[in-house]
């Protein structure tokens, strides 16, 4: 049995919600003796889950199994085996959680219901989600529902309602699906439910708005779920919910954050099937080849295949890219008209919604290789799906589609007129990128009606935003397209700019070693890539064991400093360790092309960090005046920068 102390300790923590101090406690005695008493192995099965480590709470769910088995415990054995298979299930073993699904039912043969019954029905009505398949989720979700309601469930209850509401999105009742699950939401934020549950309903929210095209409420979700993890500690935001979040930086152009979240999903997910590590890497892929990272885009692309993932609509696309039309062709075409099955949290490529992520892309293939009917049928398809899910980018891409099949066809005037009103919906859903890349064939269509000058001014607007945006390819060919040779668009702004540095990384990752490193690192990147947002910053690079910033002003810089420095200390307290970093602040000017900034104000801001201490933050003390902070005076000192003439005053700013 465990130490009756841990286990004690173990429910004190649980009692307050403190789940990462329960998992501490339990997996340290486990790991220097394995648990064998059934109460503390359900704890830690809890607690692994609850902390983002899935793996550690199916072998604990496998254990308490066994142990309550053993115990004749039936009831608490069943639902050991109804966690394991919803684990399994998650991780992409169909088969196995059936098995384990099974043996649960066995072990309830004869007895009246209880709460376990409901969940078994709501693991049922996953799979049929994973499966793409409406009649078992909506089944499975009422019975779930049902049994929730007379059981006293409301956690199970929820999981029910969820699932029939997911049903509803898919059979197209779009807006009475949705609703249903705000609600759901709702009375997760509100505290209503546990925290399994909670975490559940949000993913849920999250992925429906989002497999349907409806980005502004997937991202008022995404929202809650990050502010309610960093009031728990709890990690709401992983694995493929942060796919998601990865798609919703790519759509607002944040692409440097987008290539970020995708590549920590794929740490995420390498605990649940390969195509689940698969469809991160693909969107990685994506990313990639938007910013025209080519050979980038080639590498995730294929891993994910080796993974049993095929990357459409991404692989086509980046045929197309390198001027292979026949070859993209065959690769959409392929997708389309023989989809690829397999469980997932998107919307499977047989779907109605499925297959609305693959037309934008024939249509666009199909009018390269003057394939028109079949880039007329796609177009057709695409807005019969964007008319049962009227989701504003769904009506987007397929007024895009429409007016790129019309502008290549010769209907110049109706083609103007749905690509204006693509534009229109793709502003409202701040998709940069999209938006540029309608322009282009607005100018197409303005040229061929024999109005250059219209067709310039809307190359020369798809061509700023492309430099914004880093899009290296697109920019290329509307400056050709245009006639003439642009500069980048640089402009000249003021900005206080952070670096950050942990201290002494590469001894710290020698010491705890490869994996625990990249966990670590992880949550590092996570917690002040967040902080950065809070505080009204964007996050200009990742550099290694650090980030380059920017922030409008100097009070944004350094409120952003002290909230990093006292995250980092209340973690330090409560779990006993966080990383140390140093952190330099300066305002300067400097040149802006794209998301990039340049200049000597850039590599002074470099230069103080480098001179800072663990914990501190170090700021010049024209910055630190500007910020309103108070400062202690006595904690300015001279600092010779190199390759900067004459030393700069800087400042310790106190934050403790």
């Amino acid at each position: 049995m465990a130490g009756q102390e841990v286990l004690d300790a173990a429910r004190t923590a649980v009692a307050t919600n403190d789940w990462p101090e329960a998992y501490q406690l339990l997996s340290k005695a486990h790991s220097t003796r394995p648990l064998d008493d059934a109460e503390a192995l359900e704890l830690l099965a809890n607690a692994s889950y609850l902390t983002g480590r899935a793996d550690e709470s199916l072998d604990a769910w496998q254990a308490t199994h066994r142990a309550r088995v053993a115990e004749e415990e039936k009831v608490p054995a069943a639902l050991a085996a109804v966690r394991a298979a919803g684990l399994l299930l998650e991780g992409g073993s169909a088969t196995q959680a059936e098995a384990w699904l099974k043996r649960a039912e066995r072990l309830l043969e004869g007895m009246s219901e209880t709460p376990i019954h409901a969940w078994i029905a709501a693991t049922r009505s996953l799979a049929g989600l994973f499966s793409g398949d409406p009649a078992t989720v909506r089944e499975q979700g009422e019975l779930a529902r049902d049994i929730g309601r007379r059981v006293g469930d409301p956690d199970v209850e929820a999981i029910g309602v969820n699932g029939i509401a997911r049903a509803m999105i898919m059979e197209g009742a779009l807006d009475e699906g949705l609703a249903m699950m705000d609600e759901l939401s709702v009375a997760a934020a509100a505290g209503e439910l546990g925290p399994i549950a909670s975490g559940y309903i949000y993913c849920s929210t999250v992925c429906a708005a989002q497999s349907v095209g409806d980005y502004r409420r997937s991202e008022e979700w995404t929202a809650e779920m990050e502010r309610l993890g960093r009031s728990t500690g709890l990690p709401y935001i992983s694995g493929r919910c942060r796919v998601h979040r990865a798609e919703l930086y790519r759509l607002r152009g944040e692409w440097s954050q987008a290539e970020a979240e995708a590549r920590t999903a794929c740490d995420e997910l390498r605990r649940c099937g390969p195509v689940d590590i698969g469809w991160a890497l693909a969107e990685l892929g994506v990313v990639r080849l938007r910013r025209g990272d080519l050979e980038g885009a080639e590498e995730a692309f294929h891993e994910a295949r080796q993974r049993g993932r095929e990357a459409h609509p991404g692989i086509a696309l980046l045929h197309l890219a390198r001027g292979d039309v026949g070859r993209a062709a065959t690769a959409i075409n392929d997708a389309v008209e023989d989809p690829p099955e397999w469980p997932s949290w998107e919307a499977p490529l047989n779907t109605l919604l499925g297959r609305a992520q693959l037309l934008p892309a024939q249509v666009e293939i199909a009018l390269a290789a003057d394939d028109f009917e079949r880039s007329r049928s796609a177009a057709d398809e695409l807005a019969g799906i964007a008319e049962r899910f009227p989701t504003v980018a769904l009506r987007a891409a397929a007024a895009e589609a429409r007016g790129r099949l019309d502008v290549a066809t010769g209907e110049n005037e109706a083609g103007r007129r749905a690509l204006q009103a693509a534009l229109r919906l793709w502003a409202e859903v701040d998709a940069p990128f999209e938006m540029a890349r309608v322009r282009m064939v607005i100018a197409s269509a303005h040229r061929s009606a024999g109005d250059e000058d219209a067709a310039r001014v809307e190359l020369d607007a798809a061509r700023s935003a492309f430099e914004r945006l880093s899009a290296v390819l697109d920019a290329q060919r509307a400056t050709e397209l245009g006639g003439e040779a642009r500069a980048p668009d640089v402009r000249r702004v003021t900005r206080t700019f952070m670096f950050t540095d942990i201290v002494r990384s590469t001894d710290l990752a020698e010491l705890i070693g490869d994996e625990a490193w990249q966990q670590l690192k992880r949550w590092h990147d996570q917690l002040i890539s967040s902080l950065v947002g809070d505080h009204g910053g964007e996050v200009v690079d990742n550099t290694g064991d650090g980030f380059f910033a920017a922030f409008p002003d100097a009070p944004h810089g350094v409120r952003a400093a002290i909230a990093i420095q006292r995250a980092l200390a209340t973690h330090r307290r409560s779990a006993g360790f966080a990383p140390r970093i140093r952190i330099g602040l300066h305002q300067a000017d400097a040149s802006r092309a794209g998301s990039n900034y340049s200049g000597l104000g850039v590599h002074a801001a470099a230069r103080i960090a480098a001179q800072g201490q663990a914990d501190e933050i170090l700021a010049s003390r024209a910055t630190a005046d500007a910020s309103g902070y108070p400062i202690d005076p006595s904690a300015t000192r001279s600092l010779p920068l190199k390759g900067i003439s004459g030393p700069i005053e800087a400042v310790a700013v106190g934050w403790r």
